[in-house]
């Protein structure tokens, strides 16, 4: 079998394990998709601050401490979403979700692999794509993954518009967005949302009054209503108000 096609192997079997994956059984799946490459690989996912990758626990494994995203190569391959081969044997390549930066994937190559290896390279980037996906569409089915994203208790509040928030990251041929949230583990009435049906980009910015709990509850509502109406056929003027960036609750830009 040619590598290429041993790549495509363990591809075609992750995939087949993937559908029936509880979520904290992610990593046990991929290194045994990647065991008859003689391939051992790490994932790590970007934390909540947007500051560290965190490891995904794997039974049997030592988990490694965190890798810091502004110094250190990982984190370089990370920011730059670009695959970075390290001095020791290992590849680090970015794992995605279309274009939303979800983690890292540290692959350990056979003695005597060559980083560089084009065939290699494609095979890990595939593998990497496909967990990008696989993690995605897991999140809502456990808590492992959420716990390992997050290095403190998040509140009531944050628990809550978390949940409601688009992708941070959203790309197309014509247009990004891109937006982030602070404090994460604490956030009151702030959220935002965007939506692309054809030419048209819808973009919201939410501020509920006041802070915590209650004006989470108020935000939430708001952006229920918002897309309610968006998805029924409802049309949005573009908001000109001088003062808007102190309004509440504005309506929809649209670009």
């Amino acid at each position: 079998m040619s590598a290429t096609a041993a790549w495509h192997a363990a591809l075609a079997d992750l995939l087949s394990r993937s559908h029936r994956l509880p979520p904290d059984r992610l990593p046990v799946a991929v290194n045994a998709a990647l065991r008859p490459l003689d391939v051992t690989a790490t994932r790590y996912v970007v934390d909540v601050e947007q500051e560290l990758l965190r490891p995904l626990p794997e039974p049997g494994r030592p988990t490694p401490d965190p890798l810091p995203i502004d110094t250190s190569l990982p984190g370089r391959a990370y920011t730059e979403v670009r695959a970075r081969p390290g001095q020791d044997g290992r590849l680090w390549v970015p794992v995605v979700n279309g274009t939303d930066r979800l983690g890292l994937l540290e692959v350990v190559l056979p003695a005597g692999a060559d980083p560089a290896d084009g065939a290699l390279g494609d095979g890990c980037r595939a593998i990497a794509g496909l967990i990008g996906h696989v993690l995605t569409s897991k999140l809502p089915y456990g808590d492992a993954l959420h716990r390992a994203r997050r290095g403190a208790p998040m509140a009531v509040s944050a628990e809550l518009l978390w949940q409601l928030l688009p992708p941070l990251t959203f790309a197309s041929d014509t247009v990004v967005v891109s937006a982030i949230l602070e404090p994460c583990y604490a956030v009151g009435g702030d959220a935002f949302d965007y939506a692309l049906d054809g030419t048209i980009l819808a973009l919201a910015i939410l501020d509920g009054v006041g802070h915590g709990l209650p004006a989470t509850l108020t935000t939430s509502v708001a952006l229920a209503a918002l897309r309610a109406a968006r998805r029924s056929g409802a049309e949005f003027g573009a908001h000109r108000h001088p003062h808007a960036a102190s309004l509440k609750l504005p309506g929809p830009r649209r670009t």
